[in-house]
């Protein structure tokens, strides 16, 4: 059968499996809603049950084809028996807007999957559950810590028609948000809807395998759903919005806030407890997985041997800057694009601030608490993305204010959003729409060849998919295509693992990585002396004792004992006064610690600065044969690429393979 019919297939079987199973929460519900509404919030309170199911299967090992098949099949099963009853809708001449942006949303989802994230770690973690059947305890990549609700339907899809499947169940969120819209406000609300729909980075996340337009949507639908609450005074929406706020934190971490838009009804509070369904199953996951429910954050709160309090620290000051450091800058990116906050809302956006003058509406304050709700979170993460689910309630207002004149404000927007005008003014090395292929998506022109031309990040995945034997491990600076390779690919920054061979290979030039550091101590328990913003590391201990046992991450104990000097026993957190560990033998003993403590003091030591004549390069191999990682994926800009170049025989590396600039090592066994 042709690629384009399984992508249609399983894109179509896990929308209308979804729309099926949608009776099972509307029954549970209690909620009688007949019409285009019932149908529409049918498919969005089902989309989260099949996502549940999904979950299910992967905590039981049992995602196979046959079972997405069965529990797919089961769904429409249910469709048919329940068919919903639609109401004819009367297309305008802005029917037109949706149906050209519609089409050509469809061509784009339908291409090989190009965005960055979707290529590496949104379908790459999808690929891996389904070649492994289910979840497993992923300790080498944070973002298998977070909700992956939206995945869950990406895994269904995936399962029959691969990564454009998975993209077209995001699509069709993007489809159902000006309905949605128009549902909650007529007329208004429509237009307001597809003036949201032709925004640039809505569309390009709409038809990647993201997730934030799906969470943009159950935004509008929560507060849609306390609105109708207000107005009819059934507390079956209370019940429908609690559901989809659970879902929305299943989608993201972020859809968390949307709880508080449930506050109005804090007397029907006991019904609130319908977003535990959906939700807390994430928890669960975490902890049983990686001994942390909400990971990978918060690690201070629950320590774990996978994820660092340091890092996390340094990665939200990150998420809250991108390294931007003025008002102009900011608002240029999210304009007009730029190189760091990906993706752009175009120029029509700078009238959304007008929304929140529209007072007179009933809805004004419903739409503003909307706004606030997920603009609260956005601070947390300055990404362009991350502004997305407060768009349709400004839009909203921006609409009921010029009420009079919102076609003239949809024409502007259609016009800025047009792809000949857009990519006139948007940066262009911004992410944003390539030119819409159709041979590509048609798969007259092979998916590989189509990605070989277009990216790089493919080439390199499928280098290591082509020459690492199976079951190895490949460690990367920087993240690749992993959807399309079966390797475990080990990306630096992503878990505490990966920066410890991050360290190792940067301890040849770097010298706060290396123990020049030494302190002499007497007694067996080695304990800091005060508080410090350092983190405490010991690379060796001399003579090496019997055993080592830490206050703070025990697991890194045998570290300082392991007889290489690029690993290191880390607190990987600011060090605490009392902060101690506990040597098994007889001393007196030398603690050789890195450069990057110097503030920390030990109690009854001494220490002094001395030059410690080690091979790293040598250590480093080593070290990651230690680990069983015999592979490596280095690009040309990642630090000591040129080294490793240059000096393979001192580094005791082997090029297997080099696609452009991406260079495949293996390390030399042996000592």
């Amino acid at each position: 059968m042709s690629p384009v019919l399984y992508i249609l297939l399983g894109w179509l079987l896990t929308v209308l499996g979804a729309w099926g199973w949608g009776i099972v929460p509307l029954r549970l519900l209690h909620l009688e809603a007949a019409g285009n509404v019932g149908a529409l919030y049918r498919f969005l309170l089902g989309a989260g049950w099949l996502s549940l199911l999904m979950w299910a299967l992967c905590m039981g090992r049992l995602v196979y084809k046959g079972a997405i098949y069965a529990v797919l099949g089961v769904g429409l099963v249910l469709l048919w028996r329940y068919r919903p009853s639609l109401e004819r809708v009367e297309w305008r001449r802005s029917g037109w807007v949706f149906g050209i942006f519609g089409l050509y949303y469809f061509g784009y989802a339908l291409m090989p999957e190009l965005s960055p994230d979707g290529m590496s770690y949104h379908l790459g973690l999808v690929n891996r559950y389904y070649r492994e059947h289910g979840f497993a305890a992923v300790a080498t990549n944070m973002y298998a810590s977070l909700s992956q609700g939206i995945e869950m339907l990406f895994l269904a899809a995936f399962g029959i028609g691969r990564h454009s499947a998975a993209a077209l169940v995001h699509y069709t969120f993007l489809l159902i948000l000006p309905c949605l819209m128009g549902l909650h406000a007529g007329t208004l609300g429509w237009r307001a809807g597809l003036f949201v729909f032709v925004l640039p980075l809505m569309g390009l996340d709409g038809v990647s395998a993201y997730n934030d337009v799906a969470l943009t949507v159950l935004g509008v639908a929560v507060l849609d759903a306390m609105w109708r609450w207000r107005t009819s005074g059934s507390l079956a929406w209370v019940n429908v919005a609690a559901y989809l706020a659970g879902f929305a934190f299943g989608v993201k971490y972020t859809g968390a806030f949307l709880a508080l838009l449930l506050l109005p009804a804090w007397r029907a509070w006991p019904r609130w407890g319908w977003a535990a369904l959906l939700s807390v199953p994430w928890l669960v996951k975490n902890y049983l997985h990686v001994g942390n429910p909400v990971a990978p954050f918060f690690n201070a709160w629950f320590p774990n041997e996978f994820f660092a309090v340091e890092f996390e620290a340094s990665y939200r000051d990150f998420l809250r800057t991108y390294g931007i450091s003025t008002w102009s800058e900011w608002a240029r990116e999210i304009v007009l694009g730029g190189t760091k906050l990906s993706g752009f809302l175009g120029p029509s956006c700078l009238l959304l601030p007008l929304g929140v003058l529209a007072w007179k509406e009933e809805r004004w304050r419903w739409w503003m608490a909307g706004a606030a709700v997920t603009l609260a979170v956005y601070p947390m993460n300055i990404g362009t993305r991350f502004l997305l689910p407060v768009t349709p309630f400004l839009v909203l207002g921006l609409f009921s204010l010029l009420a009079a004149r919102n076609v003239y404000v949809l024409a502007l927007g259609v016009v800025c959003a047009w792809p000949t005008v857009r990519g006139r003014y948007s940066h262009p090395y911004t992410w944003r729409f390539e030119r819409l292929e159709w041979k590509a998506a048609l798969r007259v022109e092979s998916e590989e060849g189509f990605l070989i031309r277009k990216r790089a990040g493919y080439v390199s995945a499928r280098t290591i998919e082509t020459f690492v034997p199976a079951g190895e491990r490949v460690y990367a600076a920087v993240a690749v295509a992993e959807s399309y390779t079966n390797r475990e690919v080990i990306v630096g920054f992503q878990s505490k693992f990966g920066l410890r061979l991050q360290h190792a290979l940067a301890a040849h030039a770097y010298e706060g990585y290396q123990p020049t550091l030494v302190y002499r101590c007497d007694a067996n328990t080695i304990r800091v002396k005060k508080n410090t913003q350092d983190v405490w590391s010991v690379n060796e201990i001399e003579p090496r004792p019997k055993s080592v046992r830490c206050s703070r991450m025990p697991w890194d104990e045998g570290l300082a004992m392991d007889g290489n000097f690029v690993s290191r026993y880390r607190t990987w957190a600011p060090t605490r006064a009392g902060d101690s560990c506990v040597l098994e033998g007889t001393g007196p003993w030398k603690l050789y610690g890195s450069m990057d403590q110097w503030d920390v003091e030990l109690e009854g030591c001494t220490r002094a600065v001395e030059k410690v004549e080690r091979d790293y390069r040598q250590e480093a191999r080593r070290f990651f044969l230690s680990q069983g990682v015999r592979y490596m994926a280095i690009d040309a800009p990642d630090y000591g690429s040129a080294d490793m170049k240059a000096k393979p025989d001192e580094w005791g590396l082997e090029l297997v393979a080099e696609r452009g600039t991406m260079r495949l090592y293996r390390w030399k066994e042996g000592d």
